[in-house]
């Protein structure tokens, strides 16, 4: 969802009449949101074994 909004925003800050607000407000182009490649892996829970 973010980088829908980030392409709306970076889309009209392109096109008039935008484009003149942004310039004169200094809006810049966003980025896109981009995880780590870490993000894919889940993490190793160990809840241990308390039935003992």
């Amino acid at each position: 969802d973010y980088n829908n909004v980030v392409a709306d925003y970076n889309r009209q800050t392109k096109r008039f009449p935008g484009k003149l607000v942004a310039s004169i407000f200094g809006f810049d182009e966003k980025e896109y949101f981009k995880a780590d490649t870490a993000a894919n892996e889940a993490p190793k829970v160990d809840f241990g074994d308390d039935s003992k």
